[in-house]
């Protein structure tokens, strides 16, 4: 129904779930045991009721609505709340003494207004709109901490990935570079050398490329991309470069974040003098 577009699935089922309670406690303020003896009751004044509680709580719905949207974030919770707050004391409450006056004034199946009822009416009004603004407020407040978690979550990741990708961008062209001058004077000078270059650069690029939308490798397959990166570094270099790997075999199934190795190992060389007499 077009009425209930604006309402959550939780609003609408608090009305659903609360009028026939609320029909029951303010038809026996108005007729007492009459509830119980005369149908007309059920078949007159239990839709009045409805319909009236019906534009309540449709009303309490755009305004509650409106003021979420006014101020949405965690932190204005103080001045959201004041605002439902004043409302259901100053409007929503008072607009159950409404009913006593239409039914006095129409004398719906006798009714005449006494001042008790007016009374239990305001504590129902004021119980029903309370239950309401609190249910309401609080799983608002959990939607928009879950809303919270999952965008930080996703800007951690967007963050780790940019950062990621970074790194990658600045190491294979800049590599690949440096390995096209090495091939291309091997090419030359020793030509089983220069296929035996371009085989191990076939396994890097593989490697890269086939990693290229994972950010997490094992750390054994890690390694196998390290060897060949490694005799990649000792053909440019000769033997100004030396490595030594001691790894553990037990963890070689622990994961760890693609090419990060080749980081290190590429830093390492970077930052370094290679001299075959100073190594």
């Amino acid at each position: 129904m077009t009425l209930f577009k604006r309402a959550t699935r939780v609003q609408l089922y608090s009305f659903l779930l609360s009028m026939p309670l609320i029909g029951l406690a303010l038809n026996h303020i108005l007729y007492g045991h009459r509830i119980f003896q005369d149908y007309r009751v059920w078949l007159v004044s239990f839709p009045i009721l409805w319909v009236l509680g019906m534009v309540t709580w449709y009303s309490h719905v755009l305004y509650d609505n409106s003021i979420q949207q006014k101020y949405p974030n965690i932190e204005q919770g103080r001045k959201r709340i004041f605002l439902k707050s004043l409302v259901m004391i100053l409007v929503m409450t008072p607009a159950v003494l409404i009913i006593f006056l239409i039914y006095d004034w129409f004398g719906i199946l006798g009714y005449s207004l006494r001042a008790d009822h007016l009374k239990y009416g305001m504590l129902v009004g004021f119980s029903v709109n309370l239950v309401f603004l609190t249910l309401w407020e609080v799983l608002y407040l959990m939607e928009k901490y879950k809303e919270n978690l999952a965008e930080r979550e996703i800007l951690k990741q967007m963050s780790l990935q940019q950062e990621f990708d970074v790194l990658k961008s600045q190491v294979n062209p800049h590599f690949l570079f440096n390995c096209f001058n090495t091939l291309s004077s091997l090419i030359a000078e020793d030509p089983q050398r220069a296929d035996s270059f371009l085989n191990e650069l076939s396994k890097v690029y593989r490697y890269l490329l086939r990693n290229n939308e994972s950010s997490l490798s094992t750390l054994e397959n890690e390694l196998k991309f390290i060897d060949s990166y490694i005799k990649l570094l000792k053909t440019r270099h000769g033997d100004a470069v030396q490595f030594q790997l001691e790894i553990d075999k037990r963890y070689d199934h622990y994961l760890l974040p693609s090419l990060s190795l080749q980081l290190l190992v590429e830093n390492a060389v970077k930052h370094n003098v290679l001299s075959k007499t100073n190594r």
